[in-house]
């Protein structure tokens, strides 16, 4: 698992959220969303630029750096 997964599944729990739910605002599919969770893809620029947005956190938290 990469720290982008990691952090990326703590904020959907920490928020309280489904994949559908988190899948549906980021308007992406539910598989996506698992397959990010479980670290097999990431997410192309937009995709994360919105997850960014949506959770208010820093590129660089999302990435560990």
């Amino acid at each position: 698992m990469s720290i982008f997964s990691e952090r990326f599944k703590e904020l959907r729990l920490r928020n309280r959220m489904t994949t559908s739910q988190l899948a549906k605002v980021l308007n992406i599919s539910v598989k996506t969303v698992i397959s990010y969770e479980q670290g097999k893809t990431i997410p192309n620029l937009n995709t994360f630029i919105r997850i960014c947005l949506f959770f208010n956190v820093s590129a660089r938290y999302l990435l560990g750096l």
